[in-house]
């Protein structure tokens, strides 16, 4: 195996991870509730049953990967850019359409894919669409600001007048950018 193509399965993997992670993710309401409900379930199946997660080349995140290389070489790589192409795409197809266009593409490509994913419907994508909007080169400080702030005023970032964590993070931005108190 080639070292690039290593690189990328390493990042793929590592991606993977991040994602898994952030579907278990519990807060503070949900883990007391989550440890009430796993007293109740003993009788549950055993962990032993159940079949390991495995990374092989069946995992949606690896298959479109692939669609976006068949659609690179075969000369439709605005597809990817396409907001009808993103949306179609599951939640884990939208990240993975981020990360590709922005790992691979020119930049006004990936800010396009960027500026759609911070309006997506599902929460994980939106949320990594900030973390690479706010990380990457590709915007300047008055746009991650606008990005940020846009996140903030997001009704669909909050549960029951609570935000997400993605509330969190643009906050801290715009407190490490300014240097004064973000809020809602």
């Amino acid at each position: 195996m080639s070292g690039c193509g290593h690189s990328v399965l390493t990042k793929i993997s590592k991606l993977i991870a991040f994602i898994l992670s952030l579907a278990s993710f519990q807060g503070p309401g949900e883990a007391a509730e989550y440890k009430s409900a796993q007293n109740r379930e003993k009788t549950a199946v055993p962990k032993s049953a159940l079949p390991a997660p495995s990374l092989d080349s069946n995992s949606e995140y690896l298959k479109v990967f692939e669609q976006f290389e068949a659609l690179q070489s075969s000369g439709q790589r605005e597809k990817l850019v396409s907001r009808s192409y993103f949306q179609s795409l599951s939640w884990i197809g939208r990240t993975a359409c981020i990360n590709y266009v922005c790992g691979v593409m020119k930049t006004d490509s990936c800010r396009q894919v960027l500026q759609t994913g911070l309006s997506d419907e599902a929460l994980v994508v939106r949320d990594h669409a900030l973390r690479i909007t706010i990380a990457s080169g590709y915007f300047n400080a008055q746009e991650k600001k606008s990005a940020s702030e846009m996140v903030i005023g997001d009704s669909r970032n909050y549960r029951k007048g609570r935000p997400f964590w993605i509330v969190e993070r643009a906050r801290e931005f715009l407190v490490a950018d300014s240097g004064g108190s973000a809020g809602r």
